[in-house]
């Protein structure tokens, strides 16, 4: 159902991370499938891996029991490499499911482009963690490398060792990161959002 509800919104590319390849063996280049059918294909580093245990139901309602994940790594050959997307928009929404095996570092990145110091853009978390310092907030980084973007504090910070709903929508005038989770202790599924109300120039 999950997969369902992405595919018929239309995205521009859709990864589900779920090839079962080896990246370091493959005697081929691994690429992760994009489900939007426009042929927006990242590729593998060798040292991501493949095969792990995603957000599966019964405990995440509409995945597969046998939904995958991959885990990637901070380094060379840690991540995936996406091709350009030539967006050319300031009207998108990026979504994702992460599960941080730890406290993050600042400005790790979930979904990045580095076309240069003065055209730095993508999401992943800033340099500000939480009070016991476990946890980096989620932040991103727009508008030609603008600190009036990398230095905002979102005050959202991801659970480690579980998954972890992540989104951000980008709109002419603001931008929204969204967090949702479960509460380990409560049991109760928390969302949450915060709004930087900066206008979002477009990026190609």
């Amino acid at each position: 159902k999950y997969a369902y509800e992405i595919y018929t919104n239309g995205p521009f590319a859709y990864w589900r991370l779920n090839e079962t390849g080896n990246p370091a063996t493959s005697p081929y280049t691994l690429q992760a499938f994009d489900y939007s059918g426009h042929g927006i294909y990242p590729t593998y580093g060798t040292a991501v891996t493949t095969g792990n245990a995603g957000p599966q139901a019964p405990t995440f309602p509409g995945f597969e029991t046998t939904n995958l994940a991959v885990t990637t790594t901070v380094g060379g050959n840690g991540y995936l490499t996406v091709p350009p997307l030539n967006l050319n928009t300031n009207a998108v929404t990026f979504i994702c499911w992460i599960n941080p095996n730890g406290a993050q570092g600042g400005y790790a990145g979930l979904l990045f482009s580095r076309g240069g110091p003065e055209n730095a853009c993508g999401f992943g978390f800033n340099s500000q963690n939480n009070g016991a310092g476990t946890m980096a907030q989620l932040g991103y980084t727009w508008n030609t490398n603008g600190s009036i973007t990398w230095g905002w504090n979102s005050g959202l910070y991801p659970l480690a060792n579980q998954w972890n709903f992540v989104a951000y929508v980008l709109t002419p005038t603001n931008m929204t990161a969204y967090l949702g989770y479960v509460d380990p202790n409560a049991g109760t599924t928390n969302f949450l959002q915060a709004v930087n109300v900066t206008p979002i120039r477009p990026k190609h």
